[in-house]
């Protein structure tokens, strides 16, 4: 009986060692908590506390009040926050003229097609050569109730009410009607494997033919990529414990989700970089010291894979949300109404 007493309480203390450990083996993890503090100087008595205002993440449902079971905090020793090298990056997107790329978005439905801008890289007026145009000089923009093309001459204003949209083998057609009231169609011409956009195409008996095409991305452009944007599956997170030490780089956002869900491409010249320490989150919109950080099970909707959030309370008045999907997987990166999300 003492022999297998022995047995069962090293067994015990062998399980309780692996639930206890955090980050080296995050699969096995039960830490769904995570409250790590700076220690402050010894030679510096520390600040009075002040009383936190509960702020909630924009345009989000009520979460579980009920966070999952706490283990211990993750262990590494207090880092200086790193520098936030990016303050000016959602200026540098609304300003920097670009290139929609072919890969930049699968679309599998015409409503996901609502609300998004496409920045050709060529043209083709009729029968004519194709033209290569400057980035940002054609934009053609969808919306739920009209169509806007921008940068051609013989299109001015160029402002289009969408009549109809169906789906067909092609692609979307939409069919239109100008401010004189004269027919026209438009089609997204989709890849039906990839479902990546293949050109867009106008046509009016008035206003004449043209064909839009947008910029491909050679191998080394893929290849920099990849090894630049930071993948959604390369990390299983359970906790924040679980992004310690964890720099990432987003490969799309939504700079305001009041005004639109539709991401839109990051560029690397944007340096737009998120990381992680056990005492700090620094994002574009500045770095946070982190109070706390929990974990709960969470449903969003409009996103169905969301099964659980972590959420960050600052030292301040921010709160930052870490949307995981059920793979464990981080699907966005949310403070106020900005999103940031991963390379798919």
């Amino acid at each position: 009986m003492k022999y297998l007493l022995f047995v069962v309480l090293i067994g015990c203390s062998t399980y309780s060692n692996l639930l206890a450990q955090d980050g080296e083996s995050p699969r096995f993890s039960r830490d769904y908590s995570y409250t790590k503090e700076k220690q402050p100087d010894p030679a510096t008595p520390p600040p009075p506390p002040t009383e936190e205002q509960p702020t909630t993440l924009p345009n989000s449902p009520p979460a579980s009040t009920t966070p999952a079971a706490d283990s211990k905090t993750p262990s590494g020793k207090p880092q200086k926050p790193a520098p936030n090298d990016s303050k000016n990056a959602a200026t540098q997107i609304d300003t920097a003229f670009y290139y929609t790329y072919t890969t930049d978005r699968r679309y599998n439905v015409i409503q996901e097609v609502d609300g998004e801008k496409f920045y050709p890289s060529h043209y083709q007026s009729g029968g004519d050569e194709k033209m290569e145009v400057p980035a940002g000089k054609i934009a053609l923009t969808v919306q739920k109730g009209f169509l806007k093309i921008d940068g051609i001459e013989g299109l001015t204003p160029g402002m289009f009410s969408i009549i109809s949209k169906t789906e067909q083998k092609v692609g979307f057609v939409y069919e239109l009607m100008d401010k004189k009231n004269q027919p026209a169609r438009f089609k997204i011409v989709i890849d039906q494997t990839d479902k990546y956009v293949v050109l867009l195409y106008f046509y009016s008996k008035i206003l004449g033919e043209y064909t839009f095409y947008l910029a491909e991305k050679t191998d080394e452009q893929h290849s920099i990529d990849a090894s630049y944007f930071t993948p959604k599956s390369m990390y299983f997170v359970r906790s924040y414990g679980n992004l310690v030490d964890k720099e990432l780089h987003p490969y799309t956002m939504v700079k305001d989700i009041t005004m639109t869900d539709k991401p839109s491409p990051i560029k690397q010249a944007d340096n737009i970089t998120i990381r992680c320490t056990d005492t700090s989150i620094s994002l574009p919109e500045g770095s946070f010291d982190i109070k706390e950080a929990n974990s709960y099970a969470y449903n969003l909707e409009g996103f169905p894979s969301v099964r659980s959030m972590i959420e960050i309370k600052t030292k301040g008045k921010t709160k930052i949300g870490i949307f995981l999907n059920f793979k464990q997987q981080i699907e966005f990166i949310q403070i106020g109404n900005t999103r940031y999300f991963l390379k798919p």
